[in-house]
């Protein structure tokens, strides 16, 4: 029937669904909560800038796609420790301002309150 080769291949393919599938109910919650004002973290942002960039870059690249499996909780983990790095003077407001833009890229045309931005701004 198929070889292990394809069995390999399939299960890849699976596992990218699987990736993208989240990525888009992790973009429909967040957009969800938003509309219901509930205020969004920048860490929530930055888990899903990262997990989406994981993604795009394995598709599109030469790396198994099982690395996903390793390389999503992995950015859970990295959102947390780019959070902590908000407090270095300099390394800190460019962070915030590469996360505010992603939250205006993925809650585009709500009026959403993000949490851990520079104080008193909204999207």
């Amino acid at each position: 029937m198929f070889s292990t080769y394809e069995w390999t291949l399939i299960l890849e393919y699976l596992t990218l669904g699987a990736a993208i599938a989240m990525e888009i109910g992790f973009v429909m919650v967040m957009r969800q909560r938003a509309r219901a004002g509930e205020a969004i973290h920048l860490v929530l942002v930055y888990q899903l800038a990262l997990m989406l960039c994981c993604t795009v870059t394995l598709a599109v690249g030469p790396w198994s796609l099982f690395h996903l499996l390793w390389l999503l909780p992995a950015c859970v983990v990295g959102s947390f420790l780019a959070f902590a790095l908000f407090s270095v003077p300099f390394l800190g407001t460019v962070l915030r301002a590469l996360g505010m833009s992603w939250a205006k890229m993925f809650l585009l045309g709500i009026d959403a309150t993000v949490i851990g931005g520079t104080p008193g701004s909204r999207l």
